[in-house]
């Protein structure tokens, strides 16, 4: 599902209009930014924490020469699900799975 469709779905779910929907979800995401790359975290009930992850600087090799490099620090962004959507995933792809039938 893209964006496009997220919206729409939204506004299918909830009677509002799609601009309506789409106002709200670029309000989040600009939100969620702000907030992250300030070095805060977003935690959404049932759904999941968004943070800023740090990564020190380390020693590596070159991936194509073999020879040892300096890989500097970085920053990314951390999504760590709550559980009612890990359970949720969990228990929807139980009830997808095949049977699997035994071949004599």
């Amino acid at each position: 599902m893209n964006k496009t469709e997220l919206i729409a779905a939204v506004a299918r779910r909830t009677g509002h209009s799609r601009q309506a929907v789409a106002d709200v979800l670029a309000g989040i995401t600009e939100t969620i930014q702000a907030e992250v790359s300030d070095g805060g975290e977003v935690a959404i009930q049932f759904f999941g924490s968004f943070k800023r992850k740090h990564t020190p600087a380390r020693d590596g090799r070159h991936p194509q020469t073999g020879q040892p490099m300096r890989i500097g620090e970085s920053w990314t962004v951390k999504f760590a699900p709550a559980a009612g959507l890990k359970t949720a995933v969990r228990g929807r792809a139980r009830s997808q799975q095949s049977p699997v039938s035994a071949v004599a």
